[in-house]
């Protein structure tokens, strides 16, 4: 029979298991979010005393960087060293599997106040995993933090083996030349602020403050909005998205950064998580406006994706077209 370890890092829980055919012969864990690296070694080595092993299976996450990062290259070192094969699995798949329920969502911590998760109907995934807020996700029972089944881990790996790691987003903080920037939810006390950036960035139709309450008031049941922060906590960006009703086109409402934090990557992080919630929604495309003649942000978008489909006449003020464009999501 196979004798397979199998290594899962993806929570705050350090899991290490020796399964011998389809039985679990050893199985222990740490807890500790940032204690991977430290009880891996410990706990392989104990592990490894009870059988030889053949192959080594490790959860690919989602997860925290640092603690999947870990479980990823012990598995892979592990095994480059024993000339045995290394398989890699969704550490989601992995928690999912065992429950058996019809409709259900599986979430695991990501900190920030975020989660990783994604659904299933059947015991199938319905698309890849993906990180949101808890107050977004809807329309399914939800089964939160719990942890990697490793017997299932191992079940699952003889019919996929991911290759890659699922790194959803970037680390809590973003390094940026000689900038630091941070992205959180925006809040009601963010309005004076937001304002006041809007008439410098959009001069020829700031919102006002009605507007952007009006915004913030719709979240989280129809809107999503985000605020970049830079080391002094001081709001550089700001983006929003609006998504009625599932099986409709998403329409992103806005997206500013100020000069000296642009070409950071910041607009890309604002619309990988605009459009990120607006899938739990269910939307099935993305639209926005943008100016004719703000060529950058043109660029970015068709960069990311998103196609011309028309023009606006006169959308911004007289002579002041809107291009808009589409993402199918």
């Amino acid at each position: 029979m196979r004798a397979s370890l199998a290594i899962d890092t993806s929570t705050s829980r350090t899991l290490v298991s020796v399964i011998l055919g389809d039985k679990e012969i050893w199985h222990k864990f740490q807890d500790g979010a940032t204690a991977h690296g430290a009880a891996l070694p410990t706990l392989v080595a104990e592990g490894i005393k009870k059988v030889g092993i053949d192959q080594v299976v490790v959860g690919m996450g989602p997860g925290p960087f640092t603690g999947l990062r870990v479980g990823i290259a012990f598995a892979r070192t592990f095994a480059l060293a024993r000339s045995i094969p290394v398989l890699g699995v969704c550490s989601l798949d992995a928690i999912a599997l065992p429950i058996g329920d019809k409709d259900f969502i599986v979430t695991v911590d990501a900190r920030r106040k975020e989660v990783y998760w994604a659904r299933y109907i059947n015991g199938i995934r319905q698309g890849e995993p993906t990180v949101n807020f808890p107050a977004d996700l809807a329309g399914a029972k939800i089964y939160a933090d719990l942890f990697p089944d490793m017997k299932a881990l191992v079940n699952l790996s003889k019919s996929q083996n991911i290759v890659a790691p699922y790194y959803l987003r970037r680390p809590d903080a973003v390094a940026t030349a000689e900038k630091l920037i941070t992205f959180r939810a925006a809040t009601a006390l963010d309005i004076p602020v937001l304002t006041s950036l809007d008439r410098q960035l959009f001069p020829y139709s700031p919102w006002s403050v009605a507007q952007f309450k009006e915004e913030l008031a719709g979240i989280p049941n129809t809107r999503h909005f985000l605020v970049a922060t830079n080391e002094k906590e001081e709001i550089v960006g700001y983006a929003g998205v609006f998504a009625p009703a599932a099986g409709v086109e998403a329409d992103i409402t806005t997206v500013g950064v100020i000069e000296g934090y642009r070409k950071q990557g910041v607009a890309t992080h604002f619309i990988s998580q605009l459009e990120n919630w607006s899938r739990t929604r269910g939307a099935s495309a993305m639209m926005l406006e943008v100016k004719t003649d703000s060529f950058a942000a043109i660029r970015l978008y068709l960069s990311l994706g998103y196609l011309k489909i028309s023009i606006r006449m006169n959308y911004y003020g007289p002579d002041m077209d809107a291009q808009v464009l589409r993402k199918e999501l």
